[in-house]
């Protein structure tokens, strides 16, 4: 059941490509937050060239390897990954279905799953980026230590929640419950 519908799905280059698109602005989106202010600051310079800052924006995407653990980086890529096929899929069951999927269930898991491994993602020096700010201002980051795998635990939950609304959205798929 699985391999047929994602056969049917991704067979049509547009899912591929749909894919590929939200995976790489997920996985942008994790590598260029950490980094805004130094961003901002290149790119606000008038004494650095176009070339400069356009390097300097690439080499971001290095920071995969030198900034985050190995676990963290294999979250990152896995919750990119798996959201693209998420998002994918979503799409396509909504437009076998000619309308707006009003299964409520299936977008909650898909955000929640997202959001939730969004909270694990993070590097060796800052730990969960967007997890620590939050408990930074409220001075209660240091609570992700008293977890036992210091903050990965949100990563983890995200990629589960994910692979639950993967399986989910496949049996909709797989089994509507109109004719398609």
């Amino acid at each position: 059941m699985y391999r047929s519908v994602l056969s049917r799905v991704f067979k049509s280059g547009k899912y591929v490509l749909l894919t590929a698109v939200v995976s790489f602005s997920v996985m942008s989106l994790a590598l260029v937050m950490p980094n805004l202010p130094a961003l901002k600051q290149v790119f606000e310079s008038t004494a650095v060239t176009s070339v400069f800052k356009t390097g300097f924006l690439f080499s971001l995407y290095g920071s995969l390897f030198t900034n985050f653990t190995f676990w963290s980086a294999i979250f990152l890529v896995l919750l990119a990954a798996l959201f693209g096929v998420n998002v994918s899929l979503l799409t396509y069951y909504v437009r076998c279905q000619k309308s707006s999927s009003n299964s409520y269930s299936i977008q909650l898991s898909t955000w929640g799953g997202f959001i939730s491994g969004l909270f694990g993602v993070g590097c060796a020096a800052c730990g969960s980026v967007i997890l620590t700010a939050f408990l930074g201002t409220i001075g209660a980051g240091g609570l992700l230590l008293l977890l036992p795998f210091h903050g990965a635990e949100f990563g983890i939950i995200g990629l589960l929640l994910l692979c639950a609304s993967i399986r989910y959205l496949i049996k909709k798929i797989a089994e509507p419950l109109v004719c398609v």
